[in-house]
């Protein structure tokens, strides 16, 4: 019966842990990618523990001192160069277009977080 009661205590806090979004220490490794056409602000194969895609480009722009502006949870400043009205900065999560905020954004090991700065017209075709 002890034994019972340990392992649906095991399992109980297994569940837990995975559904809390933490890594339980577990590091997990992918790219993050921020350029313009011309210029790249960053490129960098980043290991770590966080697991949204905000905390991991806070991360990766603090290991090598980029500058950035985040606020609200937008990112509009990558390296002093700042999102304008035609113009800015777009997030890409495994080579598509992020459809919710960097802060929403679950990663995986093995992934892809790339920040361009592109004609807003070209991409969302309006």
């Amino acid at each position: 019966m002890k034994r019972m009661i340990a392992v649906a205590f095991t399992v109980f806090i297994l569940a837990l842990t995975a559904c809390s979004g933490e890594t339980g220490g577990a590091t997990i490794q992918g790219r993050v990618e921020i350029f313009t056409e011309d210029t790249s602000v960053l490129s960098q194969v980043i290991t770590t523990s966080k697991t949204t895609a905000e905390d991991v480009l806070v991360e990766a722009c603090q290991s090598v001192k980029i500058p950035y502006t985040l606020d609200n949870h937008m990112f509009d400043n990558f390296g002093g160069i700042a999102s304008g009205k035609t113009d800015g900065w777009i997030l890409y999560v495994n080579g598509e277009v992020a459809q919710t905020g960097a802060y929403q954004v679950n990663l995986e090991d093995d992934f892809l977080l790339e920040f361009k700065y592109v004609n807003y017209d070209m991409v969302f075709g309006q």
